[in-house]
């Protein structure tokens, strides 16, 4: 079972999802949280990932959120993230403070931040 849990950082809002989760548990546990638009970080972190459902799930947040970005500091949930074509759809990075450093450096005009579109999500 996952546990979600929710913050808001210099304007993104940290999805922090922690434990062992299906990808049933995940739809399930972050549906409630596609009603925002704006920078959105995913931290899977602290996630042990059973099923490779977590595409579809970032897809549907990026599609609602304009701006998101993934991160997992472990080699292997990394490598989970790749198979599954989540680079295709955001940037993924390996801490949250790396993201949001990112996101700080492309509103102070350094950069392109997590994608192109980043200033039209805000």
């Amino acid at each position: 079972m996952s546990v979600v849990r929710v913050e808001h950082v210099d304007g993104a809002r940290v999805i922090h999802v922690e434990g062992c989760a299906t990808d049933h548990d995940l739809r399930e546990a972050l549906s409630s949280l596609r009603q925002h638009t704006g920078p959105t970080v995913l931290d899977l972190s602290e996630l042990t990932l059973v099923g490779p459902g977590v595409a579809e799930l970032v897809a549907g947040l990026v599609e609602s959120c304009g701006a998101v970005c993934v991160t997992a500091r472990r080699h292997t949930a990394r490598v989970i993230l790749q198979r599954s074509g989540i680079p295709d759809l955001c940037v993924v990075f390996t801490s949250v403070g790396d993201a949001l450093q990112a996101l700080r450096l492309a509103e102070a005009g350094y950069g392109a931040g997590w994608d192109e579109h980043l200033e039209g999500a805000r």
